[in-house]
């Protein structure tokens, strides 16, 4: 049974005030990531709402809300998404948490419906099966939801990665034969990959990069060091370095992580030099360091939109999964 009678009566939504118990719901959740923590949240400047989705007064999900006004959901500015988190419930069966986020997103669609006349709203790709809306646009007879965009990321599995046996591995099998290369390469320049976290790297490279491609930052790259570093010393992100034989720092990745799930954050060259190896190097190692040194299982190579980076982040292998912004109009 799907309909707005059944779905509001079972499923409750209330709006909540932010606080740690956000963070501890979504360090739990199924779909856990560090774009829903607090402190990346609050990188956003427009006015931000949290609710609660109650079933049976247990919280079943949360989510939170861009308000342009007092009718109308804008996307984020500093964000990539703004996800329903879902709780985690291990031993409940394939049939029962199919059908639970399908109610989950039915009671959030018809929470829109009846409390805005205009939105958008994007959600990671653990919402991807989006036939609630549909269900709820033949229910209607209004094609009131629709999708307004498709974009994507690229996930990969990391589980017994044993760097004693790397070429063995599925994960060493699956990387590309340019990325091999790559990596061979680099090897042969003696890099040194090192786990530190480097403000001024981080501001100084991404300024350079975006100068070097004629390009504006789609973000403010202070305002975001800000909140990372407030992160790193919560230790809930980790920056690879790497040192070229003279010393010098080459380039970094930068990964959000919440227990066993990584997200890449940001990464680069300090200088863009033809035929350049190390982020290839960089990226290989700082794989091999979260699983093997803080037990990463899953990484998200976040950014595999544009032609070059799908392009070299595509050939380290893993699953392609879609996301999907939703625009909604009575």
């Amino acid at each position: 049974m799907f309909d707005r009678d059944y779905i509001l009566k079972k499923y409750l939504i209330k709006e909540v005030k932010p606080n740690e118990e956000w963070n501890k719901f979504n360090d739990d959740s199924n779909n856990k990531n560090i774009f829903c923590d607090l402190d990346f949240i609050n990188l956003e400047s427009k006015k931000k709402n949290f609710f609660s989705i109650l079933k049976n007064k247990e919280c079943v999900a949360k989510f939170f809300l861009l308000t342009e006004d007092k009718m109308k959901l804008s996307l984020p500015e500093e964000l990539i998404f703004t996800p329903i988190i879902y709780r985690k419930i291990s031993n409940q069966t394939q049939s029962s948490s199919i059908t639970e986020k399908n109610e989950i997103l039915g009671s959030f669609a018809y929470y829109i419906l009846n409390n805005f006349k205009e939105a958008k709203f994007t959600f990671d790709y653990t919402s991807n099966d989006l036939r609630p809306f549909d269900w709820i646009n033949f229910i209607e007879d209004k094609q009131i939801f629709s999708i307004d965009r498709i974009k994507y990321t690229q996930v990969i599995n990391l589980k017994n990665l044993n760097s004693d046996e790397l070429l063995k591995t599925s994960f060493y099998k699956n990387l590309s034969s340019r990325i091999k290369q790559s990596i061979k390469y680099s090897e042969e320049e003696s890099y040194e990959v090192i786990q530190e976290y480097d403000e001024k790297l981080f501001i100084d490279t991404l300024e350079n990069t975006f100068s070097r491609q004629n390009l504006k930052p789609d973000f403010d790259i202070l305002k975001r060091a800000k909140i990372l570093n407030k992160l790193n010393q919560k230790s809930k992100i980790l920056m690879f370095v790497t040192y070229d034989k003279n010393k010098k720092k080459i380039c970094f990745s930068l990964f959000g992580f919440i227990k066993n799930n990584a997200i890449y954050l940001h990464g680069g060259r300090v200088k863009e030099v033809k035929g350049d190896n190390s982020l290839a190097h960089n990226l290989f190692n700082s794989m091999i360091s979260l699983n093997k040194n803080f037990g990463i299982e899953t990484i998200d190579l976040e950014g595999v939109n544009s032609p070059q980076r799908a392009f070299f982040k595509a050939g380290f292998g893993g699953e392609l999964k879609s996301y999907y912004t939703i625009k909604f109009k009575k």
